[in-house]
């Protein structure tokens, strides 16, 4: 075997291994929030916000800064906004990439 191909094999079964503890943590999460389901649609609010601020540090290695938007910039509508957010050092500018919202839930509580 060249060392590639090992070098290639380690990586697979490494993304593998990170696939099935994200799949594991995510079935704890489902449990630990079955009671609330707003816990849980909170939870996923902010996983997705993790995943959208991954693509940009790790795929573009843009630096981002992630955050909750306030009251007044929150969407119409939502429980609350968060966002990830790039400065662009050319124009000496900050810029939203991803907001995202939590949209409130007739009947749930939390």
């Amino acid at each position: 075997m060249s060392h590639q191909y090992l070098v290639e094999s380690l990586k697979t079964w490494f993304r593998h291994i990170a696939a099935l503890l994200v799949y594991l943590v995510n079935i704890v999460l489902y449990i630990r929030c079955a009671a609330n389901p707003l816990v849980l649609l909170r939870v996923q609010v902010y996983q997705i916000l993790e995943l959208y601020a991954a693509v940009y540090e790790d795929l573009l290695a843009i630096p981002v800064v992630r955050g909750r938007k306030t009251e007044k910039e929150k969407f119409a509508g939502g429980d609350f906004t968060t966002t990830v957010e790039a400065y662009i050092s050319a124009s000496g500018r900050a810029i939203q990439v991803t907001p995202h919202a939590q949209l409130e839930r007739p009947g749930l509580s939390g």
